[in-house]
């Protein structure tokens, strides 16, 4: 039964595969041979363009095929047998052909791969036999190279910096380089966002280019590939104190602070008097790293005589040392003066000075020189009392009273005058004019 079954077989094969040119004169019509109307194709079969991983459909419209039979081959790399009609010639399960009608037929390929990429042909063995071409393209998306692409890097400052990444895909994936951070790329270039190539070169880097740089790969077909690669550049520390020198009263509380760059990062401490202080009630001591930054911190406590002293900020990596020096001094404490309160409706007692001899001030003259005319003007009155009588000399010793007294008192601008008598203010015309300090 099987060499019957390959007899048959190859009955129906013979007119196929081998050329026809050969085989014209061996071909064997099906029955219709010499009649009006000969298979033919309507329109060609198309060419297929689909990512890996897909299901491609080749597709080919015969008509008047009457008893000839359809065939799907692979044309290359060479010539394979896959299908004759409905029945899969080839061990492969992925392949099936489905007829629609006598007329449509197509072949299904479920889970393309790379390998399943070439040219396809449909044809029927009539007489002469035809056939059409159809080319099967196979997108496969960009993957990265693990083993021919850069990881993580170290290097010191200065050095020169070289990042390969590799990529497969099909077509041909574009590499693009960028930082994670998003800032430009130290190329030469300037505002270089994106460089493009396999290849990302930095002659002399600096701290400013450490960071995460992403490789991408990318070709059109989805998803595209990325990788991260860290570069970590080293470099010594470095220390900067924006204030050198704190003053603070006993029993306050100081802070101080130091600004440090280094790579790796460094190891920190706080020194006074060649001691190290450690964290403690009397001590508070805070380190805040960002990236190659580090801010040491340091407050002390209820400050005493033996806290004024010089510090140190130091900073030590396996590429050297640094250190920052920090002075705290004393500064008195201030008490504040008491404040007279506004609540008292008590009202101090006042003080006038009432013009005298002795008190009597004059713009432009001394103290002895207003004595001296103050002595005249009373002998001057005590003339004119006796020539006046008992009337005058009660008169004269009224104003003379008021002159030195100061008996009527006004106000003006809560400040008060003496008011002069008649007589006196005559003398105080002679003499200049008289003021008199009054005051709350």
């Amino acid at each position: 039964m099987t060499i019957v079954l390959k007899v048959i077989l190859c009955f129906f094969l013979i007119p196929i595969i081998i050329p026809s040119s050969t085989v014209n004169a061996k071909r064997l019509n099906s029955g219709i041979h010499g009649t009006k109307h000969h298979p033919k194709f309507i329109g060609s079969v198309e060419n297929i363009t689909i990512p890996i991983g897909k299901e491609a459909t080749l597709t080919c419209n015969v008509e008047n095929l009457g008893n000839h039979r359809v065939a799907w081959l692979r044309a290359d790399p060479e010539v394979t047998l896959l299908t004759l009609e409905t029945s899969i010639i080839v061990k492969d399960n992925r392949l099936r052909v489905t007829n629609d009608i006598n007329k449509l037929w197509s072949l299904h390929i479920k889970n393309v791969t790379e390998n399943d990429r070439g040219t396809y042909m449909c044809e029927v063995n009539s007489e002469p036999m035809i056939s059409r071409k159809a080319y099967l393209d196979i997108l496969v998306p960009p993957s990265i190279v693990d083993n021919e692409t850069s990881s993580d890097t170290v290097l010191d400052e200065r050095s020169k910096l070289s990042l390969h990444c590799k990529a497969n895909g099909y077509p041909t994936p574009v590499i693009i380089w960028r930082r994670e951070d998003g800032k430009n790329l130290s190329t030469g270039f300037i505002g270089a966002s994106k460089v493009e190539g396999e290849y990302l070169n930095i002659s002399q880097v600096t701290r400013d280019d450490m960071g995460a740089y992403l490789c991408i790969a990318s070709n059109g077909v989805l998803p595209s590939r990325s990788k991260r690669i860290f570069v970590q550049v080293n470099f010594p520390p470095k220390i900067r104190a924006g204030q050198l020198s704190f003053g603070a009263a006993k029993g306050s509380h100081v802070d101080l602070q130091c600004e440090v760059e280094a790579s790796p990062k460094p190891m920190t401490s706080w020194i006074r008097k060649d001691q190290m202080l450690f964290a403690s009630k009397k001590y508070k001591i805070e380190e805040i790293v960002n990236f190659y930054n580090v801010t040491m911190k340091l407050r002390i406590n209820d400050l005493e005589e033996k806290d004024f002293a010089a510090y140190k900020c130091v900073a030590k990596n396996t590429l050297g040392e640094r250190e920052g020096r920090l002075r705290v001094y004393e500064i008195p404490s201030t008490t504040p003066f008491p404040v007279r309160s506004t609540s008292s409706t008590h009202k101090p007692s006042r003080k006038v000075f009432t013009a005298s001899t002795a008190t009597i001030f004059s713009p432009g003259n001394n103290r002895k020189d207003e004595k001296v005319k103050s002595n005249s003007m009373r002998e001057m009155a005590q003339k004119r009392e006796s020539l006046n009588g008992n009337n005058v000399n009660k008169k004269s010793n009224y104003d003379q009273t008021n002159v030195f007294s100061g008996s009527n008192e006004i106000k003006s601008s809560g400040v008060m005058i003496k008011q002069l008598g008649y007589n006196g203010l005559k003398i105080l015309t002679m003499a200049g004019f008289i003021t008199v300090f009054t005051w709350w």
